[in-house]
């Protein structure tokens, strides 16, 4: 547990019942860039533009609910195409899917993730 908390602190429960909370996400996601971080490789960004490896930007901000099947952004993010960068901020983060990650990668061979979390 965080400093400062039990692990009953930080525990996540969900009641079928009642549909208070949801049920724990099974994978997990890369996130927590900040705008420190995207603002860093805004020279790199900015020459993939020039070079066309990068075509629009994308941003998802906000959510759609956390029900199975309100996936509107996960449905998007998964239709973009290869040469796209998203940009991800609160819990919009969280509705992009592992597979649309994995699909559009990085920027060339900078490093740079296509799907890069603001904050």
């Amino acid at each position: 547990a965080m400093k400062g908390f039990t692990a009953s602190d930080t525990a996540f429960t969900y009641d079928p019942v009642s549909g208070h909370g949801q049920p724990s996400p099974t994978e997990t996601q890369m996130v927590g860039f900040g705008h420190d971080a995207v603002l860093g490789a805004a020279e790199t960004v900015l020459k993939g533009v020039e070079a066309g490896a990068i075509s629009r930007f994308f941003l998802i901000g906000g959510c759609d609910g956390d029900a199975a099947q309100r996936n509107y952004f996960t449905d998007l993010s998964e239709k973009l195409p290869e040469t796209s960068v998203v940009l991800t901020l609160g819990c919009g983060k969280f509705r992009v899917s592992d597979q649309a990650r994995a699909r559009l990668g990085q920027v060339g061979d900078t490093g740079i993730p296509r799907v890069l979390d603001v904050g």
